[in-house]
């Protein structure tokens, strides 16, 4: 936002030419559905139900990229329910993980499940964070046909003292630097972002709680209405994403 300021006086308008149109405003390309899901609190055990309740929700709420953190798996473990590749099977999503901790074959992480193809995938954690869990973050390069855009999954510390949070906020801006011309879009349990660090954000509807951290790089973000499952709460954003050659 641009402040002019003068001597009081308002400066006169100039009038366009007769005959002149204003510019066409750039319509986006595409729409994509985000959603946030944050399963660190569940204490049961998953299983098919769950499952089978969450793809109904991704496909009656027409979610196109599903951000989970907190996600405990067992590989190699028939006794225990996927949730990754269960709701991928079930719903035809392509899946990333990004392992944070592994201890007796039971790996703690997040994830991203994608209706559209994942490019590639990566996983950072919070270095420095002093008894941080190992809680770390996604990134996953969604290819929505228009343009690439990175999904970022974190779970951040709890509680957040703000030196984990300035450790977790210049980890998630470092990541953003990386992809200086694609749009990117962080969900999980985000604080709001410190002034200066350049992150837009979308606040959850009606009660105005933080939805996300994005980059306007070529989209613009609105908060969607959210649903509760038995695994958690969905917060869900709405995505317009614009061709290449909008800021």
């Amino acid at each position: 936002m641009v402040f002019l300021c003068g001597c009081g006086a308002a400066s006169p308008t100039t009038p366009a030419p007769a005959g002149t149109a204003a510019p066409p405003v750039q319509a986006a390309a595409m729409s994509l559905r985000v959603a946030s899901l944050d399963v660190s609190s569940f204490r049961g055990r998953i299983g098919q139900e769950h499952v089978d309740e969450l793809a109904g929700l991704i496909r009656t709420m027409n979610i196109d990229v599903l951000a989970v953190q907190g996600l405990t798996r067992y590989p190699g473990v028939s006794t225990r329910t996927d949730l990754i590749d269960a709701l991928g099977a079930r719903t035809g999503m392509r899946a990333a993980f990004g392992e944070t901790i592994a201890v007796s074959g039971r790996q703690s992480g997040n994830a991203v499940l994608s209706a559209y193809p994942v490019e590639s995938s990566g996983s950072r954690n919070f270095e420095g964070v002093p008894g941080s869990g190992f809680e770390g973050a996604l990134e996953a390069i969604v290819d929505a046909g228009t343009r690439p855009v990175v999904i970022v999954s974190t779970r951040l510390p709890e509680p957040l003292t703000p030196e984990d949070e300035r450790i977790c906020a210049g980890t998630l801006s470092s990541i953003a630097a990386g992809y200086p011309g694609d749009p990117l879009i962080v969900l999980g349990n985000l604080p709001p972002p410190r002034p200066g660090d350049g992150w837009n954000t979308a606040g959850a509807e009606r009660t105005g709680a933080l939805l996300l951290w994005y980059t306007p790089r070529g989209i613009s973000v609105r908060a969607g209405r959210g649903a509760r499952c038995e695994l958690g709460s969905l917060v869900v954003g709405d995505v317009d994403i614009y061709p290449r050659g909008r800021p």
